[in-house]
C-alpha cells in the first residue's frame, strides 16, 4: 500500500490562508482513493494507524516546512477517544510546531464524542501545548453551537452542507457572531462558487475552502506500508 499526504487550500478572497492535511491512497494502478475507501471496514488501515501514519509523514515533509500559512491537521475520533493515543500524538504535534513556520491547528472530528469536562481539559491541554485547535464541521454530529460555545477555539470550521437539511440559518449567524466575539477564525467548508454570495457576503472576514478555490493536491511525502508494520 502507498499512502500519500495531500494538501487543500484555506483562502479569503485574495489570498491562500492555510492548508489542510489530507491522506490519499495509490493503489496499483495509480488510482487516487480517499481515506473511506481504504479505512476500516472497507480497508486495512485502522483510523488510529491513520492517524500515526500521517503525523509520520507530516515530520518529513519539506512542503510542509516551507510553508508561511497554518498547517490543519485532522485527528480521528478514535484517536482522540484513546487517552494515551491522543498524548503521543500531541507531543508530535508539538514537535512540529518546532519546525513549521507557522502555526499547527490540530482538528477535533465532528464524530468525536465526549463528555464537556473531558473536552475543555482536551483542548486546554492542546492549547498549552502552542497547538491551536479547530471545531471541525460545526453543524454536522457533535460539532453543534453548544461545544462551540463550550470551549475557547482558535478556528471554527463550518460544513456548509448543514446548510442543506431543514431549518434555518440562525445556527450560522450565531456562531458568526460567537467567533467574531473571541477572535476565533471562520472557514467556510464546501464552498463552491468562485465568488461570494449574498450569504458569504455578510460573514464577513470568513476563510473559505472548497473546490471552487483550491483541489487537494499531491505533496512530497508518501509511505509504502503492510498494516503489520504500523505500531500503536
Amino acid at each position: 500500500m502507498t499512502v500519500k499526504l495531500a494538501v487543500q487550500g484555506l483562502h479569503s478572497w485574495s489570498s491562500l490562508q492555510g492548508y489542510e492535511v489530507l491522506a490519499r491512497k495509490i493503489d496499483t494502478a495509480g488510482n487516487v482513493m480517499l481515506p473511506d475507501q481504504f479505512v476500516v471496514p472497507t480497508g486495512d488501515l485502522s483510523w488510529c494507524e491513520l492517524d500515526k501514519l500521517v503525523l509520520g509523514m507530516v515530520g518529513t515533509s519539506n512542503f510542509l516546512r516551507n510553508t508561511k500559512v497554518p498547517v490543519f491537521i485532522n485527528l480521528s475520533a478514535e484517536t482522540m477517544d484513546d487517552e494515551n493515543l491522543l498524548v503521543a500524538a500531541a507531543e508530535k504535534l508539538h514537535s512540529l510546531r518546532g519546525w513549521i513556520s507557522n502555526d499547527v491547528v490540530l482538528e477535533v472530528s465532528e464524530k468525536y464524542f465526549a463528555s464537556e469536562a473531558l473536552l475543555i481539559g482536551q483542548v486546554s491541554y492542546l492549547r498549552e501545548l502552542g497547538i491551536k485547535v479547530a471545531i471541525d464541521d460545526l453543524g454536522v454530529d457533535y460539532s453543534d453551537t453548544n461545544r462551540l460555545k463550550l470551549t475557547r477555539w482558535d478556528y471554527c470550521k463550518v460544513d456548509l452542507a448543514a446548510l442543506k437539511r431543514p431549518g434555518n440559518l440562525d445556527w450560522l449567524f450565531e456562531a458568526y457572531r460567537h467567533c467574531q466575539s473571541l477572535g476565533t477564525q471562520l472557514v467556510l467548508e464546501r464552498y463552491e462558487q468562485v465568488r461570494p454570495c449574498e450569504i458569504i457576503k455578510s460573514l464577513k472576514g470568513a476563510w473559505i475552502q472548497g473546490f471552487s478555490m483550491s483541489k487537494p493536491m499531491l505533496i512530497d511525502t508518501q509511505a509504502r506500508i503492510r498494516t503489520n508494520e504500523i505500531a500503536i
